[in-house]
């Protein structure tokens, strides 16, 4: 059965060739699953730049790593259990830390659970990083500690279940594009004056996210919208009707410094109004209620809906990443030396 493992794993792996065929594709599975490695951070140190690295299912953190060239990370996903039939192993693929160095510059990390540890964080130190549809028990950090005065640039958070976010006063360089878009945060969102780039161009949004903490952002020139704010406080600051719009509170009264003319803002005092769901994995009950029944969870003439399964790219139940996967097999539990065995594989890409 494991060489019938292995030349599963080799299918999703050659299906997904086919959408990158110009850089090395490497496996790893610290099971011994017949991947070319068993050691993540002696997979990285074999890689090139732009190569693709896909770190596999496993009951077994890979532990810390750090990423000094741009590569892009392949998990399976997380909450696997909690929503059957997404993939056809449940387990998934623990990192206990990320660090992004400076050289990282065109990462892109999808479908990893990054947790298992009292510093369980991605720390970006990079520009041009994207993460996608992982689980980040502590949440995501910025620090350049060689050059805190370096600007980072286009950094995207997409559809991720995080801790917190943590843009500090000190030892990081403004960033000049922070976008964060359909992500859950259970963890303090802390995004200081001094962290975005003011006189920038392109100072970032966070959009379709749901805030189940307290929010403490400093940043007039970053659009805060069609958010939902489930729990926690949200300071002023140099924030205004003007940056912050179309959010909804689940709150008995509007925020003090945005109840005012023109704001654009609602809010609805019962969380069970809002997210109805009391059964389903944890983030299918971050549904929202239909616009019958609750209609300030949607906003504009157009009824754009609120959280993270509103936009245009809504977030996708565990994080399951944008490749082929396997979510069911059907194949004989013995097969004779030498002989033909029939395989069935049920797949599904996922845009």
């Amino acid at each position: 059965m494991k060489t019938i493992h292995s030349l599963i794993l080799l299918v999703v792996a050659i299906a997904f060739t086919t959408t990158q065929s110009s850089a090395t594709i490497r496996r790893v599975n610290n099971q011994g699953f017949g991947a070319n490695y068993t050691n993540l951070a002696t997979c990285i140190a074999a890689s090139s730049p732009n190569d693709t690295i896909h770190v596999e299912a496993s009951g077994v953190g890979y532990g810390f790593i750090t990423l000094n060239i741009p590569l892009t990370i392949i998990g399976p996903g997380y909450f696997l259990n909690e929503n059957p039939g997404l993939q056809k192993n449940n387990t998934p693929a623990t990192i206990n830390n990320i660090t992004l160095n400076s050289g990282a510059s065109g990462t892109l990390i999808t479908g990893i659970r990054v947790a298992d540890n009292q510093a369980a964080r991605i720390n970006i130190n990079a520009s041009n990083i994207r993460i996608e549809r992982c689980y980040i028990e502590d949440g995501i950090t910025f620090q350049n500690p060689s050059d805190p005065s370096t600007i980072l640039n286009n950094i995207s958070i997409k559809q991720c279940y995080c801790g917190g976010i943590s843009v500090p006063n000190n030892g990081v360089g403004p960033i000049n594009g922070l976008n964060i878009s359909n992500c859950y945060f259970s963890g303090v969102v802390n995004i200081s004056s001094a962290g975005i780039d003011e006189v920038g161009n392109a100072q970032g949004n966070v959009t379709h996210c749901v805030f189940n903490t307290n929010l403490n952002c400093w940043s007039s020139n970053m659009e805060f919208k069609y958010n939902i704010i489930k729990g926690g406080t949200f300071q002023q600051n140099n924030n205004s009707i003007t940056n912050v719009n179309y959010n909804l509170f689940v709150a008995t009264v509007m925020p003090t410094w945005l109840d005012i003319i023109g704001n654009t803002n609602k809010i609805k005092s019962s969380v069970a109004d809002v997210f109805p769901n009391t059964t389903g994995s944890t983030d299918f009950k971050l549904n929202v209620n239909t616009i019958a029944l609750c209609p300030e969870c949607y906003m504009t003439a157009t009824n754009i809906q609120t959280g993270i399964f509103g936009g245009i790219d809504p977030y996708k139940l565990s994080g399951i990443p944008n490749v082929p996967t396997i979510y069911m097999i059907n194949a004989p539990a013995q097969s004779v030396q030498g002989g033909t065995i029939n395989i069935n594989l049920s797949t599904r890409s996922n845009d």
